[in-house]
């Protein structure tokens, strides 16, 4: 990425926020036009000129999922599935905080799962077995799209998807 990033010929980088250390390293010494989506400035905390930053409403994000949730009808329990690594946990636990706040808003039952060593084998095994305990059927959010992915691959592994199952 930083090989392509200084072969030039940008007007300017649209970017969410950088996980990996060298590519912030360079956004941060570089004056080229730069928009950063996420939640917090710290990527690129020294970068003074030429960036924009655009904050998105995670809280709200969670609401409205667990607002879409709750409108589909009778399930036995609402889940938030938190994702704990790199940038993705402090979006992932922002729109925890939404969904709950909503789900108990409706006076309906909740529960969540997180693991900070997300996609391992341990993790997994106990992803697997905290989808396979929750009553039936179930409604999921997930925090983010790369944690949906290891939810949805547990599912498959479980026979667990589905409207008699769990809704994600």
């Amino acid at each position: 990425i930083v090989e392509t990033l200084r072969s030039g010929g940008f007007d300017g980088i649209i970017s969410s926020e950088m996980e990996v250390r060298e590519v912030s390293d360079y956004l941060e010494a570089d004056d080229i036009p730069l928009v950063v989506t996420g939640t917090r400035r710290s990527c690129i905390p020294k970068r003074g000129k030429a960036v924009s930053f655009i904050r998105f409403e995670e809280e709200a994000i969670g609401e409205q999922g667990a607002d879409y949730l709750t409108s589909l009808g009778a399930f036995k329990i609402f889940g938030f599935i938190h994702y704990s690594e790199t940038a993705y946990a402090y979006l992932s636990s922002l729109r925890k905080k939404g969904f709950r706040r909503k789900v108990e808003s409706e006076g309906l039952n909740w529960t969540s799962y997180g693991d900070p060593k997300n996609g391992d084998i341990r993790d997994r095994q106990e992803l697997e077995r905290y989808l396979s305990e929750l009553p039936r059927p179930a409604a999921l959010m997930v925090g983010c799209d790369k944690r949906a992915v290891e939810v949805l691959d547990a599912c498959s592994r479980l026979k667990r998807i589905g409207p008699a199952h769990l809704t994600l």
